[in-house]
């Protein structure tokens, strides 16, 4: 087996994009290209090769599941797996735990704790109201919507509906009277609440972005609006925040 792409979106989630010894980032930036380099390593805790780091015949875990995977920098992976006998299983089991709760903590006294301008990882905070919502969409330039992935056409449709009309109010919503504004909030309120009651949560995030035409020629800066919809148990999400990556690049055209 390996390990599946939500057991790797959970540990990096929780453990903040960094290394459970040292803290680390484990995404950084490189000024010889667009691209970040990952330094970060997922390192079993006990190995399922008989003769790998901290094998254990009678382990009755999943070696590939996330309470068996710690998120670490290349040096310290590299060091956990040779001094095996100072980094036992055990050992291993409670730096991992210690780590994911300083980073659940930082998170709660602070949302933004691991948001990183540069590599474009930002914190955006849970939309509870249609208030909130034209806020975000008011006199918007670009409109950068993102969701999950959706396992029916029912679903399909209750987001994919939902982020047109989005679009379409945040075209016009200048335009609109006082009156009809607040019919519009009202409108997406209860919108919000239909996603919420079929598993959804909405967050939103007002943010410059630097736009290339097809040439990567820079088209200058623009107000954008961020929107993500993202299953309630989506790793990512932080009490009301959810950490999100964005492109370093956004083409037009």
């Amino acid at each position: 087996m390996s390990i599946s792409e939500r057991t790797r979106k959970i540990l990096w989630a929780k453990s903040g994009n960094t290394c459970a010894i040292c803290q680390s980032e484990l995404i950084r930036e490189t000024e010889k290209s667009s691209d970040n380099i990952v330094v970060g390593q997922e390192c079993h805790i006990v190995s399922e090769k008989s003769k790998g780091p901290r094998a254990n015949p009678q382990f009755q875990g999943n070696y590939d599941g996330h309470e068996n995977i710690l998120l670490l920098c290349a040096n310290h992976h590299i060091q956990v797996d040779s001094l095996t006998e100072y980094y036992t299983a055990d050992r291993l089991i409670d730096i991992k735990l210690s780590h994911e709760t300083w980073v659940k903590t930082m998170l709660q006294k602070k949302p933004d704790s691991f948001s990183n301008d540069k590599l474009n990882i930002k914190s955006l905070s849970r939309i509870i109201s249609g208030k909130n919502l034209l806020e975000i969409i008011n006199h918007a330039d670009v409109f950068d919507f993102n969701h999950d992935d959706l396992n029916s056409e029912s679903e399909a449709d209750l987001v994919g509906n939902f982020l047109e009309e989005l679009q379409d109010y945040g075209d016009i919503i200048s335009d609109l009277s006082f009156s009809e504004r607040a019919k519009v909030v009202l409108h997406f309120g209860e919108k919000i609440n239909e996603l919420t009651k079929n598993g959804f949560y909405i967050f939103g995030l007002r943010r410059q972005v630097n736009l290339f035409d097809r040439d990567y020629e820079s088209l200058g800066l623009f107000d954008g609006a961020s929107v993500i919809i993202a299953r309630i148990s989506h790793p990512g999400i932080f009490d009301n925040h959810i950490i999100a990556k964005f492109p370093s690049v956004s083409r037009f055209g």
